[in-house]
């Protein structure tokens, strides 16, 4: 006698969802980075959040000027400009003009995985790391 086939669907593993996202998971030693919740699922850009993503993946020293953006990204000046002011706004990102001994001005960028965060937290241990457009982890 053939086996029975049936086109009923199998059924589901226990607790797993019927519908919406599964996540596979692999567990990462090296080369990745650790994002809030809150940056990953604010409403608003997708841009500004893959904006900060990148910036937050960076080496501290990186230069995240908006030439710098547009050279990695796809999207012009004008959206990575617009990205940047609104993580500005939500007080992920502050960009300060310090004038150098030499007499020169400088824009250092800080970068909050939570926003408001303390910049001299970290400033201290980066003493002297500072180049233009220096992103503190």
């Amino acid at each position: 006698m053939a086996d029975p086939q049936s086109n009923a669907p199998l059924r589901a593993d226990a607790g797993a969802p019927t519908s919406g996202v599964i996540h596979v998971r692999t567990r990462l030693t090296a080369d990745f980075t650790v994002i809030s919740n809150a940056l990953a699922q604010r409403r608003g850009s997708a841009v500004t959040i893959g904006v900060a993503v990148y910036i937050l993946s960076l080496p501290t020293g990186t230069p995240v000027t908006i030439a710098a953006l547009c050279e990695h990204f796809t999207e012009g000046e004008i959206l990575i400009s617009r990205a940047l002011r609104e993580l500005e706004a939500a007080g992920y990102l502050e960009r300060r003009r310090e004038r150098l001994s030499t007499g020169q001005i400088r824009t250092r960028t800080y970068f909050y995985d939570v926003p408001g965060g303390d910049p001299h937290r970290q400033h201290a241990a980066d003493a002297g790391a500072g180049s233009c457009g220096a992103v503190p982890r």
